[in-house]
């Protein structure tokens, strides 16, 4: 499910490209903007406040509240007893799994108020807010907040994330240090224990492809060229890698990765036939909304495998489709025992 959210958060960000895109896709992309907390596309602003500064602030808001709320609950768990008491390395690791599904998101939001598109005329305005003119107090404003974001919370856990990705290998080797590695669990959890490290190139994906949107806002092919690099070279290292421990996920993590490619150039197929345009572009919608389907539809019978079974439960057949017959880290680590 996590990874379903991460592939739709990408999709999001490509929705983002100032390129026109094709009526037989727009609709949908314009939905999927939700998981990128994109609320003024459903018409927030009509419950809202009109002042698009203060919807904005309120979105950067939402992070540091959040993890607020987490530590709030860490400290209210003291006066209940020993039993429910939060532990310090269940909480980090609980607000590393919310920085980790929002971490995209936050790079988004905080680079919305960098993202400045000109006019015929030589003025600038935000892509996202147009009603805001680039240099004046509003939108500094809505800098200010958007850069704290951006230094605190992305450039932070990044930090943060990377230190601990190269520490963990010696951290596990040490029982003083065991609490650190069930702090970052978070990062390591999904992956095989010999690529423990991946988790970082899936964190900077979603952000680079972002920054791409607002350093080449006025160039649309620039975008479509570096957006597909981006992604060209994430499918690249994860084919290498192999890093899920789901043998399927694997598979499907990469023919994803190729939709999300196709996704991101289909504006310039919108340029030669039109008809042609609407078939290709449902084709490949289409496709990436059925693999990620089937994907839950595994996961579903997994788990109600698992429930009926009880203790006698095995691993899925579906998800252990394409497991990899590699034995080396296998009799590496029978070495070490």
């Amino acid at each position: 499910v996590g990874l379903a959210i991460m592939w739709l958060q990408t999709v999001a960000i490509i929705a983002m490209m100032t390129v026109e895109w094709p009526s037989s896709v727009s609709g949908s992309l314009s939905v999927i903007q939700f998981f990128i907390l994109d609320v003024d596309s459903l018409s927030f602003s009509c419950i809202a406040s009109d002042q698009a500064s203060a919807r904005y602030i309120a979105k950067v808001l939402v992070f540091p509240t959040a993890m607020a709320w987490m530590c709030a609950l860490f400290f209210i768990s003291k006066c209940l007893p020993k039993s429910l008491q939060w532990r310090p390395a269940t909480t980090a690791n609980t607000i590393g799994h919310y920085m980790q599904a929002s971490f995209a998101i936050m790079s988004t939001v905080a680079l919305q108020s960098m993202t400045c598109y000109v006019h015929p005329n030589g003025s600038y305005s935000l892509v996202k807010y147009s009603s805001i003119t680039c240099g004046e107090g509003e939108q500094a404003t809505m800098m200010a907040a958007g850069v704290s974001l951006l230094i605190v919370c992305v450039v932070g856990f990044l930090a943060i994330a990377t230190y601990a990705t190269v520490a963990l290998p010696s951290w596990s080797s040490d029982r003083m240090f065991h609490h650190r590695v069930q702090s970052f669990n978070f990062l390591t959890f999904r992956f095989r224990l010999d690529k423990w490290w991946f988790g970082i190139p899936l964190l900077l994906r979603g952000p680079l492809m972002s920054l791409v949107v607002t350093c080449a806002t006025n160039f649309p092919a620039a975008q479509v060229c570096l957006n597909s690099l981006i992604l060209t070279i994430y499918i690249v290292i994860q084919a290498m890698a192999r890093p899920w421990k789901v043998p399927l996920l694997n598979w499907v993590d990469a023919c994803i990765s190729v939709l999300l490619i196709q996704i991101t150039m289909q504006s310039g197929i919108a340029v030669s036939s039109e008809a042609f345009s609407d078939v290709f572009n449902g084709i490949v919608m289409g496709t990436f909304l059925g693999i990620i389907g089937l994907m839950l539809l595994a996961v579903g019978f997994a788990v109600l495998q698992e429930l009926c079974a009880g203790k006698d439960a095995k691993d899925s057949i579906i998800l252990s489709m394409f497991e990899s017959r590699s034995t080396g880290l296998g009799n590496r680590l029978l070495a070490v025992a």
